[in-house]
């Protein structure tokens, strides 16, 4: 499944973080995806290997794999299109996985790229990634990151990730080693790492399980609310619009709107919120493309296209607010 480096390293203060100047292919036999991985000198997702983003960029995506590009090529990103499409030096630093808090602090160690347009690209799993010490992915033991912490007087703060759970060596053999077969076989590899997994969850079991607040409407605003916050006064540092761009699951018949929370949020952060939920119904009763893949639920070439296009206004009234 992984043909060349691991594209991801340890972070003491992200859990994980893109791994700088790597290239590598992503291949998912059962799903049919292959696609290439480029990163930059600073982690950002690039075109070719090699290429480097620019010490100043008018846009910056922030975000999990939604806005990262799983399953597409760097060029099809809908960041990569806008750039083309506006004439405008982008910087992708979304990472796969990743939750609003992640996002947020990608942000903030990035601030000298000096962007005018920070796009952050919401997805509703990004509420409960929040508060969880694990984050989400397809090997099946944790993946440490920081959370949001509760504390007994309702007060919020970010608990760092327990580095020590990291194993990038265990996450690169699963990579290589599983989901590579015909869908319906089963391998000796198979059934070897069905028995490491099991262990594997139960020696991390303390920290998969933990929550640091209740599943509810009200923890996942207040965790969204508070990375948000903070992302918000990083964008205003850079000098720059914070976009909200809220995207709903793409595989389902209805396509959920956003939250009112969340888009109270984005108000009270002065930030431009772009619900995707309407253009995405709209697209599927004109029946066209699919905009997701037919084993996946990440966003299809099509969805990406159709998410440059539905970013372009907003992003040309935000450059035009802040120019340099």
């Amino acid at each position: 499944m992984l043909h060349g480096p691991l594209d991801i390293r340890p972070d003491a203060e992200l859990g994980y973080a893109a791994a700088e100047n790597v290239s590598t292919e992503i291949e998912l036999t059962r799903s049919g995806l292959r696609f290439a991985v480029h990163n930059d000198a600073i982690g950002a997702r690039v075109d070719e290997p090699g290429q480097q983003t620019a010490e100043q960029v008018d846009l910056v995506t922030v975000g999990g794999s939604f806005a990262w590009g799983w399953g597409v090529a760097s060029e099809e990103t809908f960041t990569q299109q806008l750039g083309r499409d506006l004439s405008l030096g982008v910087a992708n630093l979304a990472v796969r996985g990743y939750s609003t808090l992640q996002a947020q602090l990608t942000l903030a160690r990035r601030l000298s790229l000096r962007p005018r347009v920070v796009v952050y690209l919401f997805i509703p799993g990004h509420a409960e990634r929040n508060l969880r010490p694990c984050g989400p992915s397809m090997v099946p033991f944790c993946k440490p990151v920081p959370y949001v912490a509760f504390d007994g007087d309702g007060a919020l703060s970010v608990h760092p990730p327990r580095t020590e759970l990291f194993d990038a060596a265990r996450i690169d053999a699963y990579m290589r080693e599983v989901l590579t077969g015909p869908e319906d076989t089963i391998t000796p590899t198979d059934l070897l790492w069905r028995a490491r997994e099991k262990l594997l969850r139960w020696e991390t079991r303390d920290v998969v399980n933990a929550r640091q607040a209740p599943p509810d409407d009200a923890a996942y605003a207040a965790g969204v609310e508070f990375a948000l916050a903070r992302m918000a006064d990083d964008a205003a540092r850079a000098g720059a619009e914070l976009v909200v761009f809220y995207v709903p699951p793409l595989y389902r018949p209805r396509f959920l709107p956003p939250p009112d929370w969340l888009r109270g949020a984005a108000a009270r952060e002065n930030a431009t919120f772009v619900d995707f939920s309407g253009v995405a119904a709209a697209h599927a009763e004109s029946g066209g493309e699919l905009l997701s893949f037919r084993r996946d639920p990440h966003p299809s070439p099509a969805a990406h296209a159709l998410m440059a296009k539905a970013l372009r206004g907003p992003v040309r009234r935000a450059l035009a607010a802040h120019p340099r």
